[in-house]
């Protein structure tokens, strides 16, 4: 899998889930404004994180905080309304953010990634490819 940087607007306060096996983790929903052609549109990527990441995160995280995060990229096309997409979600290793609880919980690197699942799991078609959205 190839590593990537996103950054953007959560579209959603996070909430913690766990795995069948008991392992926690949380999905991230993330706009990124873009610039192409003289025009602006929002794409949307599906983060998810595992282990104490998505614990700490889940209590700082809320919808329309910045955050930029680092991991490992998949990429699934499906269709949704009869349209083809492209899903594209990152399993993050790495997260930033600013805004509100941005200095209560720090910037975190996942130290548990394999661990706790990492790039298995309930990764989903949250990263759609489509614009619009609330963010």
């Amino acid at each position: 899998m190839a590593e990537v940087t996103v950054s953007g607007r959560l579209g959603a306060t996070p909430d913690l889930s766990y795995s069948k096996e008991g392992h926690p983790w949380a999905r991230l929903a993330i706009a990124e404004k873009r610039h192409r052609k003289g025009e602006v549109g929002v794409d949307w990527w599906e983060g998810i994180l595992w282990g104490s990441l998505a614990i700490t995160m889940c209590g700082a995280l809320e919808a329309g905080m910045i955050v930029t995060v680092r991991g490992k990229l998949k990429v699934e096309p499906f269709e949704r309304n009869g349209r083809s997409l492209i899903g594209r979600t990152v399993f993050v290793e790495q997260i930033g953010f600013s805004g509100k609880g941005a200095a209560k919980a720090g910037n975190h690197r996942d130290t548990e990634s394999t661990e706790n699942g990492g790039n298995g799991g309930n990764g989903g078609n949250g990263g759609n490819g489509e614009e619009g959205g609330t963010a």
